[in-house]
């Protein structure tokens, strides 16, 4: 009867964290919430610009059950010193090594996500290899990371790697330009976007 009373909590507590990201949105990322457990997260993030420019790379945030410390996985893997090239996982303790409910929130994991694409940071590295060619061959280190980058716009209108089946899971799709025009004149139509 504990153990639920303070599973309950927990998610409340997450839902009050997502509540809190839609308010202190990160320009380029979005996240939702699984719609079968509050505890994992969707993700994508856009790059515009930097050495990363024109990625767009999914990732899954998976919340623990005490709400320590969230996981964050890349997948498909990206070439970075901070992402480890096995796993796809970016160390998040490195960036917040003593998790503290009540001071660290998800949104200042997803400002660390959207960082580690602009500050290129080579100590404490998950990638060795990443972080040396950055170091002593940065011409080579591009060439991985463009082929990064083009391996995400390859895999974008996969399914996501993980709970495919989910409703919430995040998935794109290509749209011929009739599709597009329909759609974008029903968002213009939304009272919200609509001129006021």
């Amino acid at each position: 009867m504990n153990n639920n009373y303070d599973t309950c909590i927990i998610e409340y507590k997450i839902h009050a964290e997502y509540q809190q990201l839609l308010k202190h949105q990160i320009p380029n990322v979005y996240v939702i919430p699984s719609a079968t457990s509050s505890f994992i997260w969707y993700g994508v993030i856009f790059l515009h610009q930097g050495l990363y420019e024109g990625g767009v790379f999914r990732f899954t945030l998976f919340i623990p059950e005490n709400f320590d410390c969230p996981r964050v996985i890349f997948n498909p893997i990206v070439f970075h010193p901070l992402i480890n090239n096995e796993t796809g996982e970016l160390d998040i303790k490195q960036y917040i090594p003593n998790w503290k409910r009540n001071i660290h929130h998800i949104y200042h994991v997803l400002f660390y996500i959207k960082e580690i694409f602009f500050q290129i940071e080579t100590k404490n590295n998950l990638n060795k290899e990443a972080a040396n060619l950055f170091k002593t061959n940065f011409e080579l280190f591009m060439i991985r990371v463009k082929q990064s980058v083009d391996h995400s716009k390859l895999k974008l209108y996969d399914n996501p790697p993980i709970n495919s089946d989910d409703p919430n899971a995040i998935k794109f799709s290509n749209l011929d330009e009739d599709q597009f025009n329909r759609i974008k004149k029903e968002m213009i139509n939304q009272p919200e976007y609509g001129p006021d």
